[in-house]
């Protein structure tokens, strides 16, 4: 595969987080998903959610919080909900944009995939 994958858990202060990168080349970027309280803070991207699945699994989630609308902070929305059944949560002036098929450049789409 073209893109490389990689993630490292870790904690701090009690919140425990992943770092999931995704590399191509001389680009390389990356994303977070924080867990703290029962809340997961964004699900990190549609191409990253095998690679973020223990860490799913490993962390309690009660609900998700998701700060924005962009595909590497909803990719593994989808996910969660279907498997674990989570309520998901997101800004009001977010919800109109996550109701419809997301519009990002072709970069976007290949690094994150799926919003």
């Amino acid at each position: 595969m073209l893109l490389k994958t990689r993630a490292k858990t870790d904690e701090a202060s009690g919140v425990h987080f992943i770092n999931g990168s995704i590399s191509f080349a001389s680009v390389h970027l990356n994303v977070y998903s924080f867990a703290v309280d029962g809340i997961l803070i964004d699900t990190g991207s549609e191409s990253l959610v095998d690679t973020f699945k223990p860490f799913f699994q490993e962390v309690d989630i009660d609900k998700i919080v998701i700060t924005h609308d962009h595909e590497d902070h909803t990719g593994g929305a989808t996910f969660l909900q279907q498997i674990f059944n989570i309520p998901i949560y997101i800004n009001g002036m977010s919800v109109a944009a996550c109701e419809e098929d997301a519009t990002y450049p072709m970069y976007r789409k290949l690094f994150w995939g799926e919003a």
